[in-house]
């Protein structure tokens, strides 16, 4: 496939308006993205609450909501790296949590991302070698009658 046909403007705006005539799919997935809002809410509330800060479910929330929306603004930096620890330091500190607490909470989060990234691209990988290793064999036999 050339890059031409993938950054096609028509195709994308067929592909939309297919999503869009299937509204009950993207209430899956608005409520797929709101579960994992509210799992990383209770992420940061309970990490906080093993540090010994205890807060609010709803300053949970905002602090989630905070850190979301700056990583998705800037979305340049790879990782977010700094900018969630920004972030969390900023936002942290104006509902009382002091900034060496926002920053093991900023590393407890990096932990999660690394623990299932991780994993998760080695998996890939093998998924890719097994595929390149099945067309290899396969061409091999074609070459050789």
């Amino acid at each position: 496939m050339r890059l031409t046909e993938l950054i096609n403007g028509k195709s994308l705006d067929q592909e939309i308006r297919a999503l869009s005539a299937r509204p009950s799919r993207l209430v899956v997935a608005g409520a797929w993205q709101l579960a994992g809002f509210l799992v990383g809410s209770f992420e940061t509330w309970l990490a906080l609450e093993m540090l010994g800060y205890s807060i609010s479910v709803w300053d949970a929330i905002a602090i989630e909501a905070v850190t979301q929306a700056l990583r998705h603004i800037i979305f340049i930096v790879p990782a977010g790296l700094g900018v969630q620890e920004g972030g969390l330091v900023l936002f942290g500190s104006l509902i009382g949590v002091p900034a060496d607490v926002s920053i093991a909470l900023s590393l407890v989060k990096r932990v999660r991302e690394v623990g299932f990234g991780v994993p998760a691209l080695l998996a890939w990988q093998w998924a890719e070698m097994r595929q390149l290793r099945a067309r290899g064999k396969g061409n091999n036999l074609s070459k050789h009658p």
